[in-house]
């Protein structure tokens, strides 16, 4: 599927959140929030949720018996039957304003792309009541929401394995009573042996197939310029101009904002230099990178967006792994290089999952041209994928049906609309 070019513009960027309301009721779900009372409080309610999830990465070891215990994992959900009665939903996004900020700094943007997209997918989805969908990113500011809305009238809660133990620790989980409402944002994927809570699989909702889980994708047509109903910062192309300034007229773009990426590529990017002069936006990395590279540091969304638009290529260093810049390449035509591993990758996260090379998912889901898998350390390998790549010129912008508005609001209607409260065997 090609989607029609557009100029690059001024794009949107989400920085707060906006949960206004009364207190009135729940003296006993008031009583469980109250995690953050003083100075200091909210600090001590991120180390317990820290503490929990570490606790949970401990019983992460594969665990043939735990599989057996899990029998929600062996039966098939019902499907929400049709009546006039819409959803509320909530969203639990623990320090999600952190987050922001620290992507902004150049931290990770995986996940926050999943809940940017899922969030703009709940706001315009026909299963979900007008003014039913609401954010909370702290127990203060869920307690908040709890005013006016029992944490028993949300019929689907969407969180994290992060966030969630902090909703354990709240005392707001009860095991038989709302395992099944919950869906977890899960960017590596759960498999049974790591099922530790014993949810459905399917509850796991997940940007890259598997097996196992329900698929949740990001929306790649809006990479940038996600929105919710919360205020927005704008940036003006003068802003992106001035952070892009002296950039030579073609040039390709390193993928990877940390500086210790670039321990095992030196030798591919001091190749690469000597054909197209290099870019980078890692984060503390002047003066430590290889000759030949043009470090800008940490840009903003947009003047990333737009260094991806002019770039020629991106070129991967292996890491960091399956992350989405790959889709925001191709949505501007771009065309990505994916360095293979020599021995697969094993994530920490989920232990049957071995990554062949940096974006093992992409590599199916383009048209030739997208994305060259070889291994960057391999110099005539690498020279031959960057001439063939500057001789063919721009390539049309692209993006896999999945990841378009439409392919994330057909996800995510699917998971509103599965039942877990009422399993059906196979």
């Amino acid at each position: 599927m090609y989607l029609a070019c557009t100029p690059i513009r001024a794009l949107v960027l989400v920085v707060s959140i906006l949960v206004i309301v009364q207190f009135e009721q729940l003296n006993v779900a008031k009583a469980r929030l109250k995690l953050v009372q003083g100075p200091g409080a909210g600090v001590a309610s991120s180390q317990r949720a820290l503490a929990l999830r570490r606790e949970m990465h401990a019983r992460l070891s594969e665990s043939p018996s735990s599989e057996r215990k899990c029998v929600l994992a062996d039966v098939k959900p019902a499907t929400r039957q049709d009546n006039n009665d819409l959803l509320k939903v909530l969203v639990y996004k623990h320090e999600y304003e952190n987050s922001l900020i620290k992507a902004e700094e150049g931290g990770p943007m995986g996940e926050l792309a999943l809940f940017h997209s899922l969030l703009d997918a709940l706001h315009t989805s026909d299963l979900v009541a007008d003014g039913g969908v609401f954010l909370a990113s702290s127990p203060a500011s869920l307690d908040a929401v709890l005013v006016d809305t029992p944490f028993d009238a949300f019929d689907v809660i969407f969180t994290d394995q992060y966030s969630f133990a902090v909703l354990e620790s709240a005392g707001l989980f009860h095991l038989d009573l709302d395992r099944c409402r919950y869906r977890f944002v899960d960017f590596w994927g759960t498999p049974p042996n790591q099922n530790s809570v014993c949810f459905h699989l399917r509850q796991y909702l997940t940007p890259y197939a598997n097996e196992w889980n329900a698929p949740m994708f990001y929306d790649a047509t809006v990479s940038g310029a996600r929105t919710t109903d919360s205020a927005a910062k704008l940036v003006s192309q003068e802003d992106i101009d001035r952070e892009l300034a002296d950039l030579p007229p073609r040039f390709a773009l390193i993928y990877g904002k940390d500086a210790k990426y670039f321990a095992t590529a030196r030798n591919a990017i001091a190749s690469v230099a000597r054909k197209i002069p290099l870019v980078s936006t890692a984060r503390n990395a002047r003066g430590r990178l290889p000759p030949g590279v043009i470090t800008l540091g940490v840009v903003s969304k947009p003047a990333w967006r737009a260094l991806l638009a002019r770039a020629s290529f991106v070129l991967g260093m292996g890491h960091p792994v399956i992350g989405p810049t790959v889709f925001d390449a191709w949505s501007v035509g771009t065309p990505f290089i994916n360095p293979t591993f020599a021995k697969p990758f094993q994530l920490a996260d989920n232990t049957r999952w071995a990554l062949a090379s940096q974006h093992p998912p992409a590599v199916d889901l383009a048209p030739p041209g997208y994305i060259h898998t070889l291994d960057i350390n391999n110099a005539a390998t690498l020279a031959n994928a960057v001439d063939t790549i500057l001789a063919r010129g721009r390539l049309q912008p692209f993006v896999p049906p999945d990841y378009t508005t439409a392919g994330v609001a057909t996800a995510i209607d699917a998971t509103l609309r599965a039942d877990y409260c009422r399993p059906l065997a196979d």
